[in-house]
């Protein structure tokens, strides 16, 4: 052991005088004696190597340690330093068993596995301070699979069946020992130091068919993650609702426009005449842009079964009315029964839109009519066959090597196309 020596940086090169009462010049730089700290020992990197026992006194610890070994302090106040530049082994830290007290410092710059550090059997207290350059927590992993082109079309053949999200293009990911990206088979994997738990979330904008309804969820190895599905649970379509309505034939009973501008068991109510036809009613729509081409009618017409209800646009560009289906009654007679109807306007919807975005469509009752007989309509309106809605989801997930991630889609209605215009599959390991 070294020890404890005090001297003065300066040398006075001034003679020392001959009275030894006075301080001379070289008493400045002699060795000092201390006193009220005997007992405290200095430990050289050297001297404190496998094993170091304190003494009865007050023991200080400093130690650089690069392989495994424990540490025993003594029965005094204990002064731990530890620089640990790379803890790999298990390493255990016993403080004393006096009634001194224990400080700890510890100071490891790659903490891989630290046994513990125990405190003592003793009445005092224990101070640690652990100063740790890398976090404990696992090294961040990350993927990204993203799609922001033409639009990736996916046929749903089978109502309720996902179907893979397949034009993947991949992002930023960590690497082949945590994650990796394929856009030949759009999805992420898990590699060898990649195991945790994630955070997973995407986004999505889709294009679809009629309004119809859609759901997305991911999928781990081939097993969907039922916590992140998410549904969209109502209509995304704009709906374009009657601008104006006039009764050409026919004797209007109840009602006023604004009650089939809104689905709420209000009619807009028309009672049939004799002769042909037996009602007429004409609905405009205005669309600026011009994409609304389904024609949609909740209400019922309680009349005869042999009697016939047609729905007709009009064509601007011939000036005629055209029926919209090739059906011989559109809008069957059900005495107490309300339906809902929609109709495509084909070919070329854009024939059928003047300059302003109007659309007119006609309900005509082109047969003998009856007198007592009764229209009702509760809404009518206009919708876009094919529609924007956007699908956000998100979850914490498992994931071990060999791990598959990937996204996929469904719809309630068999044939139905939806095309996905922009995605984004977003995974974080966050321990």
């Amino acid at each position: 052991m070294n020890p404890l020596i005090i001297t003065h940086p300066y040398v006075s090169n001034k003679a020392d005088g001959v009275d030894t009462n006075k301080v001379k010049p070289s008493n400045w730089n002699a060795i000092h004696s201390i006193s009220g700290i005997d007992g405290i020992n200095f430990l050289t990197d050297t001297e404190f190597t496998a094993l170091v026992s304190g003494g009865s006194g007050d023991t200080y610890h400093t130690h650089n340690h690069n392989s495994s070994s424990n540490i025993q302090g003594g029965s005094g106040d204990e002064f731990y330093h530890l620089n640990l530049p790379e803890l790999n082994a298990v390493q255990t830290i016993t403080t004393g068993s006096s009634a001194g007290n224990d400080y700890h410092t510890h100071t490891p710059n790659d903490h891989n596995a630290l046994d513990g550090i125990q405190g003592g059997s003793l009445s005092g207290s224990e101070f640690y301070h652990q100063t740790l350059s890398q976090n404990f927590l696992a090294e961040k992993s990350y993927g990204e699979l993203y799609e922001n082109s033409a639009g990736t079309s996916i046929n749903i053949v089978s109502a309720g069946t996902y179907y893979k999200w397949s034009s993947a293009s991949v992002g930023v990911t960590k690497g082949s020992s945590y994650v990796v990206g394929s856009s030949a088979t759009d999805d992420l994997t898990i590699g060898s130091l990649g195991a945790g738990t994630y955070k997973v979330s995407y986004d999505t904008s889709i294009e679809l068919q009629e309004n119809s309804c859609i759901a997305g969820a991911i999928f781990k190895n081939d097993t969907k993650l039922v916590n992140t599905e998410i549904r969209q649970t109502s209509s995304s379509a704009p709906v374009i609702v009657a601008s104006s309505l006039l009764v050409t034939t026919g004797t209007p009973i109840s009602g006023t426009i604004a009650d089939i501008q809104t689905f709420n068991g209000i009619f807009y109510e028309v009672a049939e005449v004799t002769g042909v036809p037996g009602f007429e009613i004409e609905l405009s729509f205005i669309d600026t842009e011009k994409k609304a081409s389904i024609f949609e009618f909740i209400g019922r017409y309680n009349g005869s079964a042999i009697h016939i209800v047609k729905i007709r646009a009009f064509n601007v560009t011939s000036q005629t009315w055209v029926d919209v289906s090739s059906e011989t009654d559109d809008l069957p007679s059900y005495e107490y029964l309300d339906y809902v109807k929609r109709f495509k306007i084909i070919p070329a919807i854009a024939d059928f839109y003047d300059t302003s975005g109007t659309i007119k469509i006609m309900i005509i009752h082109n047969t003998s009519g009856t007198a007592g007989h009764e229209f009702y309509i509760d809404r009518a309106a206009m919708v876009r066959d094919v529609t924007a809605v956007q699908l956000h989801g998100s979850g914490l997930i498992s994931l071990v090597e060999n791990d598959k991630i990937d996204l996929r889609f469904t719809c309630p209605i068999n044939g139905k196309t939806i095309t996905v215009r922009t995605a984004n599959i977003n995974i974080t390991r966050i321990g």
